[in-house]
């Protein structure tokens, strides 16, 4: 079926089944598109995730006033996707040990690794003092090392044996979002703050100044870490900028290498992410 048929079909079941006269944003779109079983089959049948959300957003736009041939051509070529990363949590994180090398084991101090010490009491000759084998180490001279259980290894006390320990630095975390933008002019405020290396504070007030058009496909809780003094030396005042937007990149829709999917965990809002 022709895109601008399908358009139309989900633009006529949307607005039968809406209960009011404001037009509906992006998500409510896309959920009812998804939500009708028929529909679901054959948008999923036929197009994939990203070509679901391109159908969206040409029926939100034609929601907004455009005909059809420009809806079709906004939802082509008019869509950005944008990446930014939150300042999060400050905490130390958890590092490798570096007295087992990560291993969570430590050779062992009493046998130096060797698994069995010399026997004390034939002094490793093997002989009891009577010239009969030594009856605590069977005339071998040596017994097992009690320490390390005739292992070679011992626990690491620094780490207890889980094999990372806490850093000695602070670290600010990153959490991840990113977005798809049906405004041109809201792609570009958003770019000149990316170009001029600043945090923002503003980005969900940029981003609910788009009547519905922005479209969460994605988040991700400390997907990257900066030392705490590096973070203030190139940032300012981390107690300031905490919950502040670094924003990674702001770019059309087409150049976007990101892989959308359709998520069905929750029937009652399907989306596509």
């Amino acid at each position: 079926m022709e895109i601008i048929k399908v358009a139309k079909l989900v633009f006529d079941f949307i607005k039968k089944s809406k209960n009011t006269d404001a037009s509906p944003g992006i998500s409510y779109i896309v959920n009812k598109m998804l939500s009708l079983p028929a529909l679901n089959m054959l948008l999923t049948s036929n197009y994939t995730p990203k070509e679901i959300l391109q159908i969206g957003y040409m029926v939100f736009f034609i929601f907004e006033g455009d005909d059809y041939v420009s809806a079709e051509w906004k939802s082509k070529n008019d869509l950005y996707f944008l990446q930014v990363k939150e300042v999060g949590d400050s905490y130390r994180k958890e590092v490798s040990c570096e007295d087992c090398d990560g291993s969570g084991y430590v050779t062992c101090s009493e046998c130096d690794g060797e698994r069995e010490l010399s026997c004390e009491y034939c002094d490793g000759t093997g002989m009891a003092t009577d010239e009969e084998e030594c009856y605590y180490c069977d005339g071998n001279g040596y017994i097992d090392c009690e320490t390390c259980e005739a292992d070679g290894e011992t626990t690491c006390e620094t780490c207890d044996g889980d094999k990372v320990v806490e850093s000695d630095e602070d670290y600010v975390f990153f959490n991840e979002e990113k977005w798809v933008i049906g405004n041109p002019d809201t792609a570009s405020q958003l770019e000149s703050i990316r170009n001029s290396g600043e945090l923002t504070g503003e980005l969900y007030n940029i981003l609910d100044n788009d009547k519905g058009s922005v479209f969460l496909i994605g988040t991700a809780g400390e997907t990257e870490n900066m030392e705490f003094n590096d973070f203030e030396y190139e940032y300012g005042d981390y107690y300031e900028l905490q919950g502040h937007y670094m924003v990674e990149s702001v770019k059309n829709l087409n150049d976007s290498k990101h892989k959308f999917y359709i998520d069905y965990r929750s029937k009652n809002n399907v989306t596509i992410r």
